[in-house]
């Protein structure tokens, strides 16, 4: 019995979900009746999470008993496959048919037998015509090596216990990112800016050898916060100012997940742990998540 089947008719929103963790070489898969999980792990110190849902597929079967089926894959053989024909990261707009259907765009089909089995990827270009008159579709099916892999949390995040919860607009994030010098090493978050009336709500900071920077979102609250402002809510759940600091190189790996995002939230729980979420529209309007969890800069780390 085939433990998976799904089918997606356009490739290129799934494409770039994965390209936003393909920082590693491998990852960790989880195959659920709700959809797909991909974890990489930096160390102990980040793991990324792509949450692919069910319906972000045309056709999702999951046949298990098991809550969740682990393997361990390589993630940047999955995303150079998708890509195997050049028409993942091709940018031009989306036809519809008269019946309402995408037109023109490579298909994937997923399956996948159970334990020891590879993951089986059907690639589908858009129907070429022929000089004879016929219609012909390329197709390329590429089999993945699966790898035993038991269904730990790598690095979990207390969702319960919060310090701070924003959710903004992810180009107002991705200016800040991208502003920094290349040789910052720690970022701090801080919520409200500082103690004054009028302090920013957010506030991203980072110095280097060479520069200071300072970025907030915007000047006040309440203009952060306006219909035409960077943040859409904001939330702390304790007194006084947030403030916690984290490696440059981990929010760095968010970049691509951000700019490919419609809005990002920012959690930091009360271990300081951050949780940077962004949500990843299709050509359907349908969602999907792409997680960073990273651990805080140590006091004793702070001058590494």
């Amino acid at each position: 019995m085939t433990l998976l089947t799904a089918h997606a008719s356009e490739i290129r929103s799934l494409h770039a979900v994965l390209k936003s963790i393909g920082f590693s070489k491998t990852a960790i898969l989880h195959i659920r009746e709700a959809g797909l999980q991909l974890s990489v792990e930096v160390g102990l110190e980040m793991v990324a999470n792509a949450y692919i849902p069910s319906s972000y597929f045309d056709e999702y079967t999951y046949n298990s008993d098991e809550e969740s089926i682990s393997m361990e894959i390589s993630i940047s053989s999955l995303i150079e496959t998708m890509n195997i024909y050049g028409t993942a990261t091709f940018t031009s707009d989306l036809h519809s048919s008269e019946q309402g259907g995408l037109i023109g765009t490579t298909q994937l089909k997923l399956s996948y037998e159970g334990y020891g089995y590879p993951l089986v990827l059907d690639i589908i270009t858009p129907p070429l015509d022929q000089q004879d008159g016929s219609i012909w579709a390329p197709m390329t099916t590429v089999e993945l090596k699966t790898y035993d892999r038991d269904d730990r949390d790598i690095l979990p995040f207390d969702h319960e216990n919060l310090q701070m919860k924003v959710i903004m607009h992810s180009g107002w994030l991705l200016d800040a990112l991208s502003a920094l010098d290349p040789h910052v090493q720690v970022l701090t978050l801080t919520s409200p800016a500082d103690a004054s009336r009028n302090a920013a709500a957010l506030r991203l900071s980072a110095i280097s050898e060479t520069a200071s920077l300072e970025f907030d979102f915007p000047e006040t609250e309440m203009a952060a916060t306006r219909e035409d402002g960077p943040i859409d809510s904001i939330s702390r759940w304790i007194d006084g100012i947030v403030s916690e600091k984290y490696k440059a190189s981990h929010l760095m790996h968010a970049l691509k997940a951000i700019q490919a995002s419609h809005k990002t939230s920012l959690r930091i729980n009360d271990d300081g742990v951050l949780s940077l979420q962004a949500m990843v529209l299709d050509a359907h309007k349908k969602q999907a998540f792409v997680d960073f969890v990273c651990r805080p800069v140590e006091a004793d780390e702070d001058d590494f």
